[in-house]
């Protein structure tokens, strides 16, 4: 079974790409790349954005902030998108930076370039 690994230019254009959202006026209460059992990494991004307009609004101005410029390795259909609340998003936070975790990113107060199994977290 091939498992795809999280690679430095997916952290990086992830951080811009979250620092892209917020420059247009998309808040981000969370977010993290988190390894999928599908055995595919996801960015998880929380917002309250999702939960005022909806996800319709939200993922529509996602993909139009996100395809304004080129993130290194992480495109729009890389990002999931939920509000702050929804159970869906509070599991996957819980299973990213939960018990059995051997770290997660600068959130935590973990060095900023550590490497991770299965998640890393940016806030």
């Amino acid at each position: 079974m091939l498992i795809q690994v999280l690679v430095r230019e997916q952290i990086d254009g992830g951080q811009e790409a979250l620092n892209a959202l917020v420059a247009h006026g998309v808040p981000v209460a969370g977010a993290f790349w988190c390894r999928l059992p599908a055995d595919y990494w996801k960015l998880i991004v929380a917002s309250e954005f999702v939960s005022q307009f909806g996800p319709l609004a939200a993922y529509q101005k996602m993909r139009a902030i996100l395809g304004t410029r080129t993130f290194p390795d992480v495109s729009a259909s890389d990002v999931a998108l939920y509000s702050p609340r929804d159970p869906e998003y509070l599991r996957l936070r819980n299973y990213a930076v939960g018990p059995g975790r051997f770290g997660v990113g600068p959130a935590s107060g973990a060095p900023r370039n550590s490497n991770f199994e299965e998640a890393w977290v940016y806030i």
